[in-house]
């Protein structure tokens, strides 16, 4: 059985490769995010989606165009854990903090949802 000094010493190393295999993997999911910027800007203007206060994406209208969402939202969660790791804290958290600076981004006449979950148009 491992001394507890090994055990806490394999457990940094993999802490630190995770870290290594998030950050890199997060280049993938910016680049994916950006260009996935012209479509979800249409659908945002449109008011078909709306920036949730958990950092997501969220309809307020029919599904149109799902698998961008679906894919924008799975690439979020995967940017939020990511940051968390590095910020020793949870991904919600990272999400909720996300979701301010998406808040302040979103256009006049575009969906968000402030942090008391009341949808509103800017």
């Amino acid at each position: 059985m491992p001394s507890k000094r090994v055990t806490l010493l394999l457990t940094i190393i993999i802490c630190h490769v995770l870290l290594i295999v998030a950050a890199r993997g997060q280049d993938d999911v910016k680049s994916r995010m950006a260009a996935r910027i012209p479509a979800i800007d249409a659908l945002k203007a449109r008011g078909v989606v709306g920036e949730n206060s958990s950092g997501y994406l969220e309809f307020r209208g029919p599904a149109e165009k799902a698998e961008v969402v679906k894919a924008e939202n799975a690439d979020r969660s995967v940017l939020f854990a990511g940051i968390a790791a590095e910020q020793g804290t949870t991904a919600e958290i990272v999400g909720r903090r996300f979701a301010v600076k998406f808040r302040d981004l979103t256009r006049p006449g575009e969906w968000f949802q402030d942090d008391a979950g009341v949808w509103r148009r800017k």
